[in-house]
């Protein structure tokens, strides 16, 4: 048993006993509930369910393709993944959808005053892109100011300068994009809304101080394999890092955390994240969703050095498809195994990932299910 099977499991056995079926936009009705979280330890191993094959590939190309800011599927498909391909124009555009809100969140503003209107374009960094008359005859000719928010940017920044900032925040839920019922996803692709709402929707980091005995035990770990060859064994090699510590220190006029910190870059914090997700599918896309967003906490610790911890999955609606309840029934009777790990070669910027940096060990899984997706 592994912490990630068994409380996916249990949510699907609870829907399977609890839930109401309930008629929702697409063709197929769903038996749903309300509210769960569910919580996975990452350094216990990638949270990739392994009583089903869940293909990583296609979950890091999706991360990548996200991370981009791409909202055309070319990419997806050029590299054989077609989970997008129901909801997209002929040219494959899906609108303004999560990439585009993570890395170029667009924002409008009239300022009321000079002050404000010199704040935002010295300071915030908009530029001026027309002027506008209201209706009411209240403003006429004011000044209308924009720029573009990169999300992911501001987090990295926010970790590195700021970590026990309570505001580490990515949303891709924007209701100036948010598509219309009246139309069909496609048809709001073209005038630039959302092809559909994010389901996953928004997640924020939290950072945690390492105990100093913990980051001491880190730089032991390497700092013995340094010293292997010269000491007469591994209690030998413990003592020479432990001196060359002690040393380092002395000579610096500084503490032993500092010399962690600025000369062997031992993490400092713990990374926790978690993400809110307004609509799941349990079969299909919950599996997905919960590695995708582990990986992505992966990187981000990466890339602002820190130790990936805690990753909690918040859900609104989720459901069971009708059509997915004898796949799941048969995936309620599969063995479980010890979770995967994956190894991830870091890259120069959280931009310069490739799907050749990501090495999946140790996945032993059992059979691959499909389900028919509720378009």
């Amino acid at each position: 048993m592994n912490q990630a099977d068994t409380q996916y499991l249990e949510v699907a056995q609870e829907l399977r006993e609890q839930a109401i079926l309930t008629e929702n936009r697409t063709d197929t009705s769903a038996y749903k509930l309300f509210g769960k979280q569910l919580s996975f330890d990452l350094t216990e191993g990638l949270p990739l369910l392994t009583t089903k094959k869940v293909f990583l590939t296609a979950i890091i190309h999706e991360l990548l393709w996200f991370l981009d800011g791409d909202t055309n599927i070319k990419y997806l498909q050029e590299n054989g993944c077609k989970i997008w391909n129901e909801w997209a124009t002929e040219d494959g555009e899906l609108g303004p959808v999560y990439g585009a809100q993570w890395r170029r969140w667009e924002d409008i503003k009239i300022p009321k005053s000079e002050k404000e209107y010199q704040v935002l374009k010295e300071q915030l960094g908009y530029q001026e892109i027309g002027s506008f008359n209201s209706t009411d005859g209240k403003l006429n000719g004011a000044p209308v100011l924009f720029r573009q928010i990169d999300q992911i940017a501001d987090a990295i920044e926010t970790l590195k300068s700021k970590p026990e900032d309570r505001r580490i925040i990515v949303t891709a839920y924007n209701p100036a994009v948010k598509p219309t019922t009246e139309l069909k996803p496609h048809e709001n692709a073209e005038i630039n809304l959302q092809a559909l709402p994010p389901c996953h929707m928004m997640f924020q980091f939290n950072t945690t101080p390492i105990p100093y005995e913990v980051r001491q035990e880190m730089y032991l770990e390497e700092a013995i394999q340094r010293f292997a060859e010269d000491a007469t064994d591994e209690g030998n090699a413990r003592e020479l890092a432990l001196a060359e510590l002690a040393e380092m220190a002395k000579t610096e006029n500084t503490t032993f955390d500092e010399v962690l910190t600025h000369d062997y870059s031992i993490p400092a914090h713990y990374l926790d994240m978690q993400m809110y997700q307004r609509s799941a599918d349990w079969f299909l896309g919950v599996p997905f969703n919960i590695a995708s967003y582990s990986i992505l906490q992966m990187m981000f610790a990466q890339q602002v050095n820190m130790v990936a911890r805690k990753y909690v999955h918040t859900f609104g609606d989720y459901h069971i498809y009708e059509n997915h309840l004898d796949v799941i029934d048969e995936q309620l009777k599969q063995p479980q195994y010890d979770l995967p790990t994956l190894r991830i070669n870091k890259a120069a910027s959280i931009d310069s990932y490739t799907i050749d940096d990501f090495v999946l060990e140790n996945y032993k899984h059992g059979p691959v299910l499909k389900g028919k997706v509720a378009v």
